[in-house]
């Protein structure tokens, strides 16, 4: 069943990770737990049934994270539209193998499927942005540098603005989809832009 679109409501992006699941620009954080199942899958083999049970643990626990986000208060999902995220990592060769062989494993698209099924139900729009240094832009001073980024965390080169990293780069894909309403919509609603579904 699909809602009609939310007039009213706030405005959220979402950075997706696999430290933790989802991390909105609210500083909520879902998903802690997604790291260690996406291990539990890569020490089973194959195709064996132990493979398969851990696989539909990881799908039954990402379903139960997103059911977790906050639909009914919310007009507009903001995340990365990463269509090729399996395809891109493999040619990324700065990343170790443990962390590619991590990727391979993740259903990027089952996630980002079900985000906008549920939206549909609550009326919420989804709004994809294209990536654009989102980890490596300081939301505060808006400077751009690979080693913004360290891990878990985000620390400004120029400004020294310090914060979680998954968090630092859910306000910039906010603020991104802030921007690109502003372009296309002038002075249209949001909900009367035509790129948001």
């Amino acid at each position: 069943k699909t809602a009609q679109k939310k007039e009213e409501g706030k405005i959220i992006g979402i950075d997706i990770g696999i430290k933790k699941l989802i991390v909105d620009s609210d500083g909520n954080q879902y998903g802690k737990d997604i790291e260690r199942l996406m291990d539990k899958i890569q020490r089973k083999q194959q195709d064996s049934k132990a493979f398969k049970r851990a696989l539909k643990e990881r799908d039954y626990y990402v379903n139960k994270t997103v059911k977790e986000l906050p639909f009914r208060e919310t007009k507009v999902i903001v995340m990365e539209d990463i269509k090729n995220i399996k395809k891109n990592t493999k040619k990324e060769k700065r990343l170790n193998k443990q962390f590619r062989s991590k990727f391979q494993r993740w259903t990027y698209s089952k996630l980002t499927s079900r985000i906008k099924q549920l939206s549909e139900v609550d009326g919420v729009h989804c709004q994809l942005i294209a990536p654009a240094w989102t980890s490596q832009t300081c939301n505060r001073c808006g400077f751009v540098h690979t080693l913004n980024r360290n891990c878990e965390m985000s620390k400004c080169r120029q400004c020294g603005y310090t914060t979680d990293a998954d968090y630092n780069a859910s306000l910039n894909i906010l603020n991104l989809g802030l921007a690109q309403q502003s372009i296309v919509a002038g002075s249209k609603k949001v909900n009367e832009v035509d790129y948001v579904y």
